[in-house]
């Protein structure tokens, strides 16, 4: 696992690949049940980077879903056609929210389904998850909907903005991502061991691998190998 993920650019312990071994396992007995990784960390630690290479892991079809504040739960049973408000067709503005999106291509391919920042929704969304995680199934007025016969695996980031539902954890297994080592940033940026970037990383707690791949693209733009002005967008060099 450690391999596979490595190969598609993500670089995990060997306590990580464990979880993502048994996480892709639990995907292929025959429950109705979905598997349910709570990832927790700081902003930038790769917690949606590792959803998206699971996903490529596996050859699965991604549904992905941006939480924004006070989102609810009406977000995750329908969402907005723009092109078709836009031509004013009030017919098909309307579509299948993420979970039924999830649920219908289960009949044809294993699904990865992407729920990021979920601490910014509303608490209800939790509770609102709670019977599709635990039994597959979405029930939207008499109608009920359920998987099919392939897999979906399901990642849930938080930033830790408010406290994620006791039942929602019960039913997910929570790992914390946590900030890579010195010598691993410098790895996943192929970056020499010496190199300054690396002491900032050490100075600077909130100095992220995509700021620092950010800022690495803005050298490669000036053609220069270290510039202060640009360096200052993403760290305080006064502190």
């Amino acid at each position: 696992i450690q391999s596979e993920l490595r190969d598609l650019g993500y670089f995990a312990s060997e306590d990580l690949a464990k979880i993502v071994l048994l996480f892709k396992s639990a995907g292929k007995r025959e429950k109705k049940s979905i598997p349910t990784l709570l990832l927790q960390g700081k902003s930038g630690a790769g917690k949606t980077f590792l959803a998206e290479t699971f996903s490529k892991m596996l050859d699965a079809n991604e549904k992905f879903v941006q939480c924004f504040p006070r989102m609810g739960t009406e977000n995750f049973q329908y969402d907005v056609d723009i092109e078709s408000v836009i031509k004013q067709d009030a017919n098909n503005s309307i579509k299948p929210g993420i979970l039924l999106q999830a649920l219908q291509q289960s009949q044809k391919t294993p699904v990865v389904l992407v729920i990021d920042e979920l601490d910014k929704a509303r608490p209800e969304v939790d509770s609102f998850l709670l019977d599709f995680l635990e039994n597959g199934r979405l029930t939207t007025g008499t109608d009920i909907y359920e998987k099919g016969k392939f897999p979906i695996y399901t990642f849930i980031t938080s930033n830790d903005k408010r406290e994620i539902d006791e039942a929602l954890i019960n039913r997910s297994k929570k790992v914390e991502i946590p900030r890579p080592s010195k010598d691993l940033f410098l790895e996943i940026l192929g970056l020499p061991e010496n190199h300054y970037l690396g002491y900032i990383y050490d100075k600077c707690p909130n100095f992220s691998i995509r700021q620092a791949k950010q800022y690495i693209e803005d050298l490669e733009i000036l053609g220069t190998e270290i510039d202060e002005d640009a360096l200052s967008q993403y760290i305080n060099l006064d502190e």
